[in-house]
């Protein structure tokens, strides 16, 4: 009809949303919940598991839902699929209340990191909205990094001081150190600040993130851990062969400078790292958290540890393989280097995936359930678009 306007497509912006949800785990400690929920209470937890929700809610009328194929939706499908499987098993067999109640905690974790996952890879419409989401994402991490340096230099807990309404501490609350976790988170997002330190859009955007940069490195090396160390050897291990030499000279000479300056000061600094694993009681992660989180190991004998492994292997390097497409397919140096640091980061998932369950929705899960969106929203986003061909009267 003349004069009618074009229907439009209202897009919900779901990287915002992902962004608030890194906000509220940088800023609110983990100890604060709202006490009704007890321990699914903390605000970025509830989050998650809206986005869940949202994602759900979007499948219901086709002007929400991302145009295109998306693979991380059957990955998704499937680890959650092999939860409940374990579940039922867990069911068959006979689950003491402990384990029951632990089951559908792991059941609810998982929902909420499924949801950060999708939300991410459906959720951007643009690449510009991915850098936003990744510029938000590291303001986050340097909140981190201050707050574990400020408790490492003169053993203050600034948070303890935040009093926010509505929300009631748990008992166990410990202070913003750096601990294994979230040296791994650290040294999870560095690649990112590399990135935006070259690749932002302005210069001023530049200089700041390459010192979010420099924060995460100073909190690193305030807290060594086997964690992180293993973490930073894989990422480099995927991230230098993708540098160019000039940046593998600007990036590794004053690494290896800062490198000799620790060693000239703290001449015992190899003797220690080297005491981080052969005594691996300095720095253990509960065992059970290296297990498949989901079921307790009563509920399926010898099996469900193996399909949650499998699983969550599929996801990771279903994810890579995404990134690596999108690799291939890039022709700027910017995407080219940001699916490179992406293919790191599921690497890293793999390699640290007996250390960290991910359907307790910690501060590592959730930030490890952006990057993996992030490398199905970067192949989304790298499909060529097809030409319309549009008829002449």
């Amino acid at each position: 009809m003349y004069g009618q306007m074009p229907a439009r497509r209202h897009h919900l912006n779901a990287g915002l949303l992902v962004g608030f949800v890194v906000l509220l785990v940088a800023l609110i400690p983990s100890a604060m919940v709202l006490p009704a929920f007890g321990e699914f209470g903390h605000p970025a937890t509830l989050l998650c598991l809206l986005l869940m929700g949202i994602w759900l809610l979007t499948r219901l009328h086709h002007r929400m839902i991302a145009v295109g194929a998306q693979p991380m939706r059957w990955l998704a499908w499937l680890c959650l699929a092999a939860a409940c499987a374990s579940y039922a098993a867990g069911l068959w067999r006979g689950l003491t209340p402990a384990q029951d109640d632990m089951a559908i905690r792991a059941l609810l974790g998982g929902l909420g990191f499924f949801g950060v996952i999708l939300a991410t890879s459906e959720g951007l419409r643009s690449k510009e909205r991915l850098d936003g989401l990744i510029c938000l994402t590291l303001i986050g991490a340097a909140v981190i990094a201050v707050l574990g340096m400020v408790w490492a230099a003169i053993n203050i807990d600034i948070t303890a001081y935040l009093d926010i309404p509505g929300l009631v501490r748990r008992g166990d609350a410990a202070g913003p150190r750096i601990t294994p976790e979230l040296g791994a988170v650290l040294v999870l997002l560095l690649p990112f600040a590399i990135h935006m330190g070259r690749f932002a859009r302005t210069r001023p955007e530049r200089g700041w993130m390459g010192l979010i940069g420099v924060l995460m490195v100073l909190a690193l090396a305030t807290a060594p851990s086997r964690t992180a160390l293993l973490a930073l050897a894989v990422l480099l291990v995927v991230l230098i062969p993708a540098w160019t030499w000039r940046t593998r000279f600007n990036l590794l000479t004053p690494s290896l400078l800062v490198v000799a300056a620790m060693l000239y000061l703290m001449p015992d600094l190899p003797r220690s790292i080297a005491k981080m694993f052969t005594e691996p009681g300095n720095d253990v992660v509960a065992a059970a958290r290296g297990r498949w989180a989901a079921i307790p190991e009563q509920a399926w004998p010898g099996g469900h540890w193996l399909v949650g492994v499998i699983a969550l292997a599929a996801l990771h390097l279903g994810a890579f393989v995404l990134a690596a497409l999108a690799f291939r397919r890039s022709v700027m140096l910017a995407d080219r280097h940001l699916c490179a640091c992406l293919m790191a980061t599921q690497l890293m998932g793999i390699a640290l995936g007996f250390t960290f369950a991910p359907f307790e929705l910690g501060t590592y899960p959730i930030f490890m359930a952006i990057a993996t969106g992030a490398c199905a929203a970067m192949w989304r986003l790298s499909v060529p678009r097809r030409r319309r061909v549009v008829s002449q009267a």
